[in-house]
């Protein structure tokens, strides 16, 4: 794992951090190295490399799926992931070479909700303007809503305030998750209601002033 020198920010020491933009700026170490060459073999397409079959059970289980999908290149593991929500003729919504920052994607860990919340929500760029993008996940209990996603989408509706970001919503849901709707719409509408009289009164303030 390639780890970039350590740094000083604000008279703080910066711990040194793993590089993930890339799975090209990595090199193995030693051990690394010593640890494929007595690894077990075996041919992942029969689906009989025991090395395989390991790695993708932990990496199933550490991010709650029902199994995990080993590929050689981080180019491979992106194709996989657009062929998993798009089909040929979609498009893509963020312009090209645009970054994307996840907002809360641990959300609901170690709950009986997936992973994320039922919702993606991220900042990236949509020609040319900075924004934040938030959809449902239908692939998960077909999109429905929980209090996780409550929880999220009121977090991430703070940060567009705050950063006075324009927002997309993309919406394929069925709604609320039934057995939890009262745990989601309640406390949704009372969020609504506090961001609601906070910006009426901001907006008062402001007439105000200005007056």
């Amino acid at each position: 794992m390639h780890l970039d020198s350590s740094a000083t920010l604000g008279g703080l020491l910066v711990h040194p951090v793993a590089d993930f933009r890339s799975d090209t700026v990595t090199r193995p170490t030693p051990k690394m190295y010593a640890a494929m060459a007595g690894a077990e073999l075996g041919d992942d397409v029969l689906g009989d490399d025991p090395t395989v079959q390991r790695l993708e059970a932990l990496a199933a289980e550490m991010l709650g799926k029902e199994a995990g999908l080993f590929v050689a290149s981080g180019t491979m593991g992106n194709l996989v992931a657009i062929l998993t929500h798009t089909r040929p003729g979609d498009e893509v919504l963020l312009d090209r070479d645009s970054p994307f920052l996840e907002i809360a994607p641990l959300a609901a860990w170690g709950t009986e909700f997936g992973l994320g919340g039922g919702i993606i929500s991220g900042i990236g760029v949509v020609s040319g303007v900075e924004c934040v993008i938030t959809a449902n996940e239908p692939t998960m209990k077909g999109g429905t809503l929980n209090p996780y996603s409550l929880m999220k989408s009121a977090r991430t509706m703070e940060i567009c305030a705050q950063n006075r970001l324009p927002i997309i919503n993309l919406t394929e849901s069925g709604g609320a998750d039934l057995p939890f709707q009262a745990q989601t719409f309640v406390p949704g509408g009372k969020e609504a209601q506090r961001t609601n009289q906070a910006e009426t009164g901001r907006a008062d303030r402001t007439n105000k002033e200005n007056s």
